[in-house]
């Protein structure tokens, strides 16, 4: 047939994977693509076969230009989630369907910047503004927020939006703030109350986290605590398929109130110990979208998820007959249960065996890292996710083991050696859903040119009320 002209767009890949050819003839492939992956179409088509660009250079350094079947690219963006192997840490990027960007947490390292700076192309001559609508710093530890620095330093990024835990650290045995029985009462709420706070350079000197923090008021950002007293991220209160918007619904941090009715928080662990308190009180979204939950959990911990539980069941789950536990499950699965969650703390032990059973989710995404102190994640944490995952085989991903393949970053300038190493060697783990089914992807280590995944699918089970289950290719 002979080539017809036809309108020069953005595509997307389809469902699940798409494969893009040197030729018309299907052989020699020069892209792999995940579901939802943009590609620019030339405008160019000849029967079943249009003409594309995907991203990423040929051997001589010139643009990807191949051949796809029609039917393998859709016409509409779907929601994306990369879980970014950042090392020690948790980074995680969402894009919605409307284009719009969300982080995270952002590691420790130089992770997380390399990667947006691929992402993004932000070396190039004339790269566009990246602008974060929402950002969330899961809870002041250094392995979710010290990665902001390195973003900050970006001149083309944009922070709208930056949500916090409430929780701000300072100097003196006070270290979360005044803390009143078992209760911290110095919350820092709002760009007023953290202002206030930065204006104290006693309290905050030689602090890295109220560092970071004045940095991003610096950069524009609006500041603010996020607890569940908000229920929802702001504007992201329905679940909206056809306008293209996930609910973002916030579960945690769940604070308490004095006497006065201002808002305070309970101390977990012992006193002078402020860890378990600032990882206990992470900020806990569940997005949703469609028929689809995904559920990421920051750094809780077996006090916090005891805590979660009672809060959103009325049953204290250290007390509870096994009665009343087949209860408080029934009431915890509909708060918490999800098709995919990212595992709570890295994959530590320092979790109850009721809050994963709350969950149940088919896929797990475990955030860990090579040459850590910590050992994460731990035997026991990956067997008993999968013993409390959904379906006969549930999912266990991790950022440590998923080594992807080499992208290749253009160096901002030629001695940039940082930035202008290949990020994606580090593993990263993407989900991508239109709201009805999901596709889960990492990397093959050894891979060929192009770039091959390893996919992994979510699809209703219509035995089983549509719920979302993963149906292995083996069985």
């Amino acid at each position: 047939m002979a080539e017809k002209q036809v309108e020069k767009r953005a595509v997307y890949a389809g469902y699940p994977t798409a494969k893009v050819y040197k030729e018309r003839d299907g052989k020699d492939r020069i892209g792999h693509l995940l579901w939802g992956t943009w590609i620019e179409h030339q405008g160019v088509e000849d029967g079943i076969w249009a003409k594309v660009r995907i991203r990423g250079w040929d051997v001589n350094r010139q643009p990807k230009i191949g051949w796809m079947k029609k039917k393998d690219f859709q016409e509409h963006k779907i929601l994306e989630i990369y879980f970014i192997d950042v090392a020690q840490g948790d980074g995680c990027l969402m894009i919605t369907p409307d284009d719009k960007f969300h982080l995270i947490d952002a590691g420790e390292g130089k992770n997380m910047a390399a990667f947006l700076h691929w992402k993004f192309n932000l070396g190039g001559k004339n790269p566009k503004p990246v602008v974060f609508e929402n950002t969330i710093i899961s809870h002041p530890d250094k392995d979710h927020y010290n990665g902001f620095f390195d973003i900050a330093e970006e001149p083309k990024v944009v922070f709208q939006n930056v949500y916090h835990n409430g929780l701000v650290e300072r100097v003196g045995k006070d270290s979360l703030g005044a803390l009143k029985g078992d209760f911290l009462t110095d919350i820092v709420l709002d760009n007023d109350g953290l202002d206030e706070l930065l204006k104290d350079t006693a309290k905050v000197k030689g602090k890295l986290y109220p560092k970071l923090m004045k940095k991003l008021r610096d950069k524009g950002a609006n500041v603010k605590m996020l607890c569940s007293d908000d229920q929802y991220l702001p504007n992201y209160d329905k679940n909206d398929v056809e306008n293209k918007k996930p609910a973002i619904r916030v579960l945690a941090p769940v604070p308490t109130a004095d006497a006065a009715g201002k808002r305070t928080m309970k101390w977990f662990g012992q006193k002078g110990t402020p860890g378990v308190t600032k990882n206990g009180h992470s900020v806990v979204v569940k997005v949703e979208y469609g028929d689809v939950r995904i559920l990421l959990g920051g750094d809780l911990n077996i006090p916090a998820e005891n805590h979660l539980l009672e809060h959103y069941t009325g049953i204290n789950p250290e007390t509870a007959s096994p009665a009343e536990i087949k209860t408080l499950l029934t009431k915890a699965n509909k708060i918490f249960e999800a098709d995919v969650a990212k595992a709570c703390h890295h994959g530590s032990a320092d979790f109850t065996n009721l809050f994963l059973q709350s969950i149940n989710s088919a896929v797990t995404i475990i955030s860990s890292g090579d040459e850590e102190p910590h050992s994460h994640p731990r035997p026991d944490a990956v067997g008993a996710l999968g013993k409390f995952g959904r379906s006969d085989r549930p999912l266990i991903f991790s950022t440590e083991l998923a080594r992807s393949t080499r992208d290749l970053i253009i160096k901002k300038n030629p001695t940039d050696k940082e930035l202008g190493r290949t990020v994606a060697v580090y593993g990263n783990i993407d989900v991508r859903t239109d709201g009805e089914k999901v596709v889960i992807g990492q990397r093959f280590e050894q891979t060929p040119a192009h770039g091959e995944w390893d996919v992994y699918q979510l699809v209703k089970d219509k035995n089983n009320g549509n719920v979302l289950t993963y149906v292995s290719k083996h069985e």
